[in-house]
């Protein structure tokens, strides 16, 4: 009867460490299953400052332009709608820095003609090495996003070294060049809210 016994234990004994690795392998699998999703849910979704850049552009520097752009899950290849995306976040960037340019050659009293068209070269010729790709992000169907900066010091800085310009014309730009920002900032801030 005692040898039952140590027999039935030791039978016991199996069934438990095969209970016990079940319930490890249960566990392991249900970490897994939870960290996936938790990865998942972490870049389903579309990033904030693709829903609401200028909200999101206040906690950020204080004076950088900001371009955010977007490429559909239609584009098949993931590099290539990421690429696309960043495209379209330089284009977004680019048309803003216009629109300074434009603001610059309004409230310049000595502007001429060609004002306007050297201050753009300026920058066009050299906007690609200033332009940096902050964020990229992916939502739940894809969509890929990229969110390009320009900082204002930068531009600042591209003015001074421009040959482009008379002395005049930088010395202009880079005194007003933070009022202008600040008028940039404000008509996209206006133009949101309606």
């Amino acid at each position: 009867e005692k040898r039952m016994d140590d027999d039935s234990f030791a039978v016991s004994n199996q069934q438990i460490d095969k209970e016990g690795e079940m319930e490890s392998k249960s566990k392991w699998m249900m970490f897994a299953v939870t960290a996936l999703l938790a990865a998942c849910a972490s870049t389903g979704g579309t990033p904030k400052w693709a829903m609401n850049t200028g909200e999101w552009m206040k906690g950020q520097k204080d004076k950088a332009f900001y371009g955010v752009g977007r490429a559909s899950s239609g584009v098949k290849d993931k590099v290539l709608r990421m690429e696309a995306a960043e495209n379209m976040a330089r284009t977004e960037l680019s048309k803003q820095l216009r629109t300074w340019v434009g603001y610059a050659a309004e409230e310049y009293k000595g502007a001429d003609g060609q004002f306007m068209e050297r201050t753009n070269r300026v920058f066009s010729s050299n906007f690609v090495s200033g332009v940096e790709i902050v964020d990229r992000g992916y939502d739940g169907d894809g969509t890929a996003y990229a969110l390009a900066q320009f900082d204002l010091a930068r531009a600042k800085q591209m003015i001074e070294t421009s040959n482009e310009l008379s002395k005049e014309n930088k010395e202009y730009l880079q005194k007003s060049a933070d009022n202008l920002f600040e008028k940039l900032r404000k008509s996209a801030e206006q133009s949101k809210a309606q």
